[in-house]
């Protein structure tokens, strides 16, 4: 809320400026003055972002669903990988309201842990403002876009398997 309040507030000196320093004011030094001043306080919002302090904070939970199939492989799959265009990502089937879906995320951002007796979820981690100020600035929004959380698949233990096989024939 704050940074669109310093970005009116921003546009309207500009404008109000333009105004008075014309020599034949009309609206469109009026108009042209909201847009340069809209560009100081574009920087001084990003500035204050950058200055902010975030912590991570979990956002969201996904349960992970089980899906069965039985065409190349034995039991239950939940989570799977692979590459699209040239990413690796990690794929998995979540419950909605209108019923499962596939999903991915990117595998650059996500731990996989192994817990006991755990049901397969999904722990959704995002940037959240950690002072007054920050939270008045952004409205208690998440700082960043989806490419900046990140994501913990937690997995029964056993589900991470490490085999190796050399043939030296």
């Amino acid at each position: 809320m704050g940074a669109i309040i310093l970005l009116v507030v921003g546009m309207i000196i500009g404008g109000i400026v333009a105004y008075k320093l014309s020599d034949w004011p009309g609206p469109q030094d009026f108009v042209l003055g909201s847009v340069l001043g809209l560009l100081p306080a574009f920087l001084i919002v990003v500035v204050i972002s950058l200055c902010i302090r975030v912590e991570e904070v979990k956002v969201d939970e996904i349960p992970l669903q089980a899906l069965k199939d039985g065409s190349q492989s034995e039991g239950s799959f939940f989570l799977g990988s692979g590459t699209v265009e040239g990413s690796e990502y990690y794929f998995f089937v979540k419950e909605t309201d209108r019923g499962m879906k596939r999903d991915k995320v990117n595998a650059d951002y996500v731990y996989i842990i192994e817990d006991e007796d755990e049901e397969p979820r999904m722990e959704v981690y995002a940037g959240i403002p950690a002072t007054a100020f920050g939270k008045f600035m952004f409205d208690d929004g998440v700082i960043g876009s989806e490419e900046d959380r990140t994501y913990s698949i937690i997995v029964p233990n056993g589900t991470v398997t490490n085999e190796f096989s050399i043939d030296f024939e």
